[in-house]
């Protein structure tokens, strides 16, 4: 079920943050430094989504960058999403692949994800920070 108004999908996600995934990091990971952005392809990233967009890969999602010194949280992050999440947020599903990872993982919430900057440009661009231009 998706609502019948159009919302860009940045615009979405900037809430979907500020009122649903800020608020659980506050509470249940208040001391644990992180950046937040809706980045990748798309579309809504681009800002050129229409009101057809939201017939695939549509909803709220954010990156919830993790200083690499702080990446023994992820798993408490994911775990917190995965349950505290209410399951849609703006008639969009907030886990619409609760999948297991290939590894066999515990089943992972794919419209929140931790990730460190050296991970992001890795899966981008296969490129990592260390490696001279």
């Amino acid at each position: 079920m998706t609502p019948s108004t159009f919302v860009a999908g940045l615009e979405l996600s900037r809430r979907f943050y500020q009122e649903e995934v800020r608020p659980l990091l506050d509470k249940h990971l208040p001391n644990v430094p992180h950046a937040a952005a809706k980045l990748g392809a798309g579309s809504d990233v681009l800002g050129f989504d229409t009101p057809m967009s939201m017939d695939h890969d549509w909803g709220p999602t954010v990156l919830i960058f993790l200083p690499e010194q702080n990446w023994q949280h992820a798993e408490s992050l994911r775990a917190v999403m995965r349950h505290h999440l209410p399951s849609v947020f703006d008639g969009f599903p907030t886990n619409p692949s609760l999948a297991t990872s290939e590894q066999g993982d515990a089943p992972t919430n794919q419209t929140v994800r931790p990730i460190t900057v050296r991970q992001f440009f890795w899966e981008r661009a296969r490129y990592t920070i260390d490696q001279p231009l």
